[in-house]
């Protein structure tokens, strides 16, 4: 009777692992190493995807020789589609500047194309105005070791990802999923050492419209970036990453503004950035289609800065 009565808990209990998909043992196989090497494993076969990228700083400029101060808002959108065969990508732009009750902002349009030689080139149209280009020869872009251009966000994203699967960074896992794209993922909390990061963006690196910008003088080891990394449940693919990139992006947009006021031979005016954030999502996986570059953006003239001048920034104020 004994022998019956365990035969019987024996097969239930078999039958209630079964039914709820031994959620048991799964929950220990969620963890940060397995699932940061699935969606390395995963994004390697991915032939397109969609990329939107959010930028949003608080600023204070000051002009010394009247005393005076301005808080400033700053916002940076691209949606960016991306392709691999052929590399490419394409998208839209803004720039928004908010101050004194008023709002500036310049649209644009981009798109970047990768030669089978390794060639890259960027075009860029702002304001509906003439379109610009800026070619990038292989030998160029490794001997640019002082400064980063325009990356693939993904990219980046995944270089994070290796760091994390390599133990240079450490994450942690939230035992609850979140909802990113109206789908669920999961969520890892990371710091991003600036080692790391200069290490990642020598390669590549934050910018737009394939600005190079100098990196020389940037203090790296003075560097924190606490992330968010989220991975989508059922593709386990990028799903999204969310940055405070105030300490970095104090640094590059001040050494940006110095040297953009220089250039038109201005003095005495300092931009200071107390908040940055950055927030890169991931969708629409193989699902963009190949596209052309348009015949009016290939016959651009070539030129340094593909950023918006100044006429166009001022151009409403």
């Amino acid at each position: 009777m004994r022998n019956r009565i365990r035969t019987i808990l024996a097969v239930l209990l078999t039958a209630v692992f079964l039914l709820t998909g031994c959620r048991i043992f799964k929950k220990d196989v969620h963890t940060v190493l397995t699932l940061t090497n699935a969606a390395l494993t995963n994004v390697a076969e991915v032939e397109s995807a969609e990329v939107k990228i959010r930028g949003t700083g608080d600023l204070n400029a000051t002009y010394e020789a009247l005393n005076i101060g301005l808080n400033m808002k700053l916002g940076t959108d691209m949606d960016l589609e991306m392709t691999k065969k052929p590399e490419r990508t394409k998208g839209t732009a803004a720039i928004t500047i908010g101050a004194i009750g008023q709002e500036q902002v310049i649209d644009g349009v981009l798109y970047k194309d990768t030669a089978g030689d390794g060639t890259k080139t960027t075009y860029v149209q702002w304001q509906g105005g003439d379109w610009l280009k800026r070619t990038s020869a292989p030998a160029e872009q490794t001997e640019e070791k002082k400064g980063f251009t325009v990356p693939s966000s993904l990219v980046q994203t995944v270089g994070i990802m290796k760091a994390i699967a390599d133990g240079g960074i450490n994450a942690e896992l939230q035992e609850e999923t979140v909802t990113v794209n109206d789908k669920e993922a999961w969520q890892m909390d990371l710091v991003i050492t600036g080692e790391f990061l200069s290490q990642i963006l020598d390669k590549g690196g934050f910018s737009l419209g394939g600005l190079t910008i100098d990196t020389a003088n940037i203090d790296w080891a003075s560097l924190e970036v606490p992330a968010q990394i989220y991975i989508y449940k059922e593709t386990e693919l990028p799903a999204r990453i969310t940055m405070d990139c105030t300490q970095i992006g104090a640094q590059i947009i001040e050494s940006m503004f110095t040297d953009y006021m220089d250039s038109l031979s201005l003095e005495g005016i300092k931009l200071k950035v107390t908040s940055y954030t950055l927030d890169i999502t991931l969708d629409k996986y193989n699902e963009i289609e190949a596209f052309e570059i348009p015949a009016e953006a290939a016959a651009a003239r070539e030129t340094e800065s593909l950023m918006p001048s100044l006429k166009d920034v001022l151009k409403f104020w």
